[in-house]
């Protein structure tokens, strides 16, 4: 990706108030999903960093998230929604990590029902 495309991407995370991707993501890439916006000239003439970073949204249905930057809260809040299969031990890690989780049902395939994540 260049640089072009990072700013951009930068931008949308600026202006979202959440940035969501699923297990898939989260446990191969260990994306940090965080605003990176230092420097002069970064934001557009008339715009103002955010108040406070976007949520990091993950979906993870069996709880596979284990380790990586989505687990540190203190760069940015991470919520994580997952269903009633995911292991106990998954949850509890989440939550030492400081993560917030949602259960909510399964849908086909045994993923989150999206309908659920969207009405949290």
């Amino acid at each position: 990706t260049g640089p072009k495309a990072r700013r951009h991407a930068q931008l949308l995370r600026a202006s979202s108030q959440a940035i969501l991707v699923g297990s898939g993501t989260a446990v191969v890439d260990e994306p940090r999903l965080t605003l990176r916006l230092e420097g002069e000239g970064l934001l557009p003439p008339g715009w103002a960093a955010p108040p406070k970073p976007p949520v990091r949204v993950v979906l993870d249905a069996r709880g596979r998230l284990a380790r990586g930057a989505l687990l540190d809260t203190a760069a940015a809040p991470t919520l994580v929604f997952t269903t009633a299969a995911a292991p106990a031990e998954a949850l509890s890690r989440w939550s030492d990590a400081g993560v917030d989780v949602c259960v909510v049902g399964a849908g086909r395939g045994g993923g989150v029902r999206l309908e659920e994540v969207l009405l949290e």
